[in-house]
């Protein structure tokens, strides 16, 4: 386990914690009692309780990240559930980059934790997406594709790791040429021998990711080995035309 060592840093990201945590704790509350009025009235609109939901979701995922780990020890970001949670809140810009630059370098010491450690290091990075030379870090377990151009995005590639409960932890990169609002990125899970697809649901709330912009979403597979993963980006009740990823014989470790 490594640790932010010196008490500025953890001053610092005990702040960003509360300040993440509390507009996402208030719309969570907002919801519930919009939800309560509904359920009076027997009728109303679902949208703000739906953004409300994602917001509950969020800050729960942060909350067991690091809020409840820290009242028995010291603030540390030692798993991967935790740097996925740093890099999609630092590319959101919720997070301030400098008191994360020494997360980056302790994960980066970790070869469990190299490809989220230069997620994360992107993910706080001045320098546009666009312009930025991925690393091969990013890919491990998976394959750089880079070349499939969609009419909507552009696949860059992706990674597979063992999430030790018999199944894959799968992180897609890519990035889209139009706002994706509306749209969703989908994975399709096909076992090795079956023409039938797992439609595989994304682990974080979809973001709607700016043009251009290094986009990223995770996927947890019902499969630890032996499948094929097609991907692509929905629109409503279409599809949209799917991108072979690969095949994956075995979740790295």
């Amino acid at each position: 386990m490594f640790q932010l060592t010196t008490t500025s840093s953890r001053i610092i990201l005990d702040v960003v914690i509360a300040l993440t945590l509390a507009p996402l704790a208030l719309e969570c509350l907002a919801g519930a009692r919009a939800a309560a009025q509904i359920h009076r009235r027997g009728s109303g609109a679902l949208g703000p309780i739906v953004l409300s939901a994602t917001a509950c979701a969020l800050a729960a995922w942060l909350a067991v990240a690091f809020v409840l780990p820290k009242r028995s020890t010291e603030a540390s970001v030692d798993s991967r559930t935790g740097l996925i949670v740093l890099a999609r809140a630092a590319q959101a810009g919720r997070w301030p980059g400098q008191p994360l630059q020494a997360v980056v370098a302790h994960a980066r010491e970790r070869r469990s934790l190299e490809d989220l450690a230069e997620l994360l290091a992107l993910a706080v990075s001045d320098r546009p997406a666009w312009s930025t030379q991925l690393p091969d870090a990013l890919f491990i377990g998976g394959a750089r594709i880079g070349r499939d151009r969609l009419p909507l995005t552009t696949f860059e590639g992706w990674s597979a790791h063992d999430a030790e409960t018999g199944h894959c932890e799968v992180i897609v990169y890519f990035r889209p040429h139009v706002a994706l609002s509306g749209r969703q990125l989908w994975l399709h899970e096909y076992p090795e021998g079956s023409h039938d697809y797992v439609d595989i649901t994304p682990v974080l709330p979809v973001r709607d990711w700016e043009p251009d912009a290094l986009a990223w979403e995770v996927f947890r597979t019902a499969e630890h080995e032996r499948f094929t993963l097609y991907a692509g980006v929905r629109s409503g009740a279409e599809l949209g035309p799917p991108v072979l990823l690969g095949r994956v014989d075995r979740c790295t470790e």
